[in-house]
């Protein structure tokens, strides 16, 4: 792959694009940088590819196969299936802009057949798929582990076996999130009406963060008891109301703090949390970061 570069200087352009190939043939891609004026980049000699990326961070606009316009904003994954070609991108000045993707190209399969078949199996690498963009919202717990990749601390080998372990931990996420998607497809036979109440109850918990309701009062207010309304919950969420709530939380504060708007006393107490230290180990716990380290991402 070449890039062609307008609008920056050339010491500047590394920091544009870093990419790793694994001993597996897939392609961990990240761009983390804040551009002082419009950068216009023309990707050419590209292969084939099949993959997944996710925009943390600012956004971009541009062209892709046969002219197809792309607009991707903060928080979005695309999950693409591209033939060869070239490939045009304008990123706006200002914003900081936090990219990762993953990509498996047609010249690497023979390597990805041979680490991972499985993953061929499950087609989240199938590069003779028809040429497709899907474009919906990055998860709590992706997001988490995307920004400890791009936090990482480390350099040299120690660097490149934790970006191996993180991109491997993206996928594993993904195919959790496909396998998911399958069985709430049929949600074991579970009536919509159930199904409808379960989305409000849900709705219900994180509309007040910081006193939510019980599940008793839950119950009552979607029309389900509570001993029907806790396993259909499970079901549907693959989770409990309690860790849907704290998850909720979390994601909300983790939010709030990278708006910059509040510290971290400020986002604990905004999303229900009364003590600060509780906080700062439940952030730790399910970000792998603490929440002042959040706050300089």
């Amino acid at each position: 792959m070449a890039l062609n570069y307008s609008g920056m200087a050339t010491g500047d352009r590394k920091t544009i694009l870093e990419q790793i190939t694994f001993p597996c043939g897939l392609t961990l891609s990240m761009t983390n940088f804040q551009p002082a004026s419009t950068v216009k980049i023309l990707f050419t000699e590209m292969q084939a590819s099949v993959g997944f990326g996710f925009c943390m961070s600012g956004g971009f606009s541009g062209t892709t196969y046969g002219g197809m316009p792309i607009d991707i904003g903060k928080g979005q994954r695309v999950t693409s299936s591209t033939p060869p070609l070239e490939s045009y991108v304008e990123i706006q000045p200002g914003e900081l802009i936090q990219r990762i993707s993953i990509a498996a190209f047609r010249s690497n399969l023979p390597l990805l057949e041979k680490a991972y078949p499985e993953l061929l199996e499950h087609k989240i690498f199938d590069v003779n798929s028809e040429p497709f963009i899907a474009i919906d919202a990055i998860r709590a717990d992706t997001y988490a582990t995307l920004m400890q990749i791009m936090n990482c601390p480390y350099i040299g080998t120690v660097r490149r076996l934790f970006m191996e372990s993180k991109l491997i931990e993206l996928i594993a996420q993904r195919l959790q999130e496909e396998e998911s998607s399958k069985a709430k497809a049929g949600y074991c036979g579970l009536a919509a009406s159930d199904i409808e109440k379960v989305h409000h109850a849900a709705y219900l918990l994180a509309q007040n963060l910081q006193s939510p309701p019980d599940l008793h009062e839950i119950s009552r207010s979607v029309g389900l008891s509570k001993s029907k309304l806790y396993p259909i919950f499970q079901k549907v969420y693959a989770t409990t109301p309690f860790d849907y709530l704290r998850k909720y939380r979390l994601k909300k504060a983790e939010e709030l703090l990278r708006e910059g708007g509040m510290n971290v006393t400020e986002a604990s107490m905004e999303v229900g949390y009364s003590s600060v230290s509780h906080f700062t180990k439940a952030f730790a716990e399910h970000f792998h970061y603490l929440p002042s380290e959040c706050r300089k991402c």
